[in-house]
This record gives structure tokens, C-alpha cells and sequence, in this order.
């Protein structure tokens, strides 16, 4: 995944079965994250994460989010390259 300073992201796919995808990240400093993609109903939605930085690790845990694509794909912890 690419995320670019606007908060825009491509995905890419993961599997040969799979399409990647685009949205939006919306961050704040207090630690909060939303989170547009268009295959939730409505595609933003309500949905909070919390966000938090330590050197190249970005973890993202899930606060509410009724979108269970959303909550797999985005949870967890990403590494910086």
C-alpha cells in the first residue's frame, strides 16, 4: 500500500484472484483514523481507528467499524520500506 501525503492510498492486490483498490485515510493528531474505501457500504461509513507510529511500524487498531473488509485488510501492523 501506497499512502501519499494527502491521505490518499492505492492498494495493491494480494492474491492473483484479488483487485487492488484506492481511498482515503483521514488522521488526526490525537491518535484517530477514519477511513474511506469503496467496497463499505457508503464507503467512508463511520469508523474510527487509532493510529500510532513507533520508528518504521504503523499500527492501526480498530475502535468502531461495522465494515469487516475494512476492519481486515486495514488492523494490525504495517512496516515502512
Amino acid at each position: 500500500m501506497v499512502i501519499k501525503k494527502d491521505g490518499s492510498f492505492d492498494a495493491a492486490r494480494r492474491a492473483a484472484t484479488a483487485s487492488g483498490f484506492a481511498g482515503r485515510l483521514t488522521a488526526t493528531a490525537a491518535g484517530r483514523l477514519a477511513i474511506e474505501m469503496p467496497f463499505c457500504a457508503g464507503g467512508f461509513g463511520p469508523n474510527v481507528y487509532r493510529w500510532r507510529v513507533v520508528g518504521k511500524l504503523l499500527t492501526i487498531t480498530k475502535v468502531s467499524d461495522k465494515c469487516g473488509e475494512r476492519v481486515a485488510v486495514f488492523t494490525g501492523i504495517w512496516k515502512k520500506k
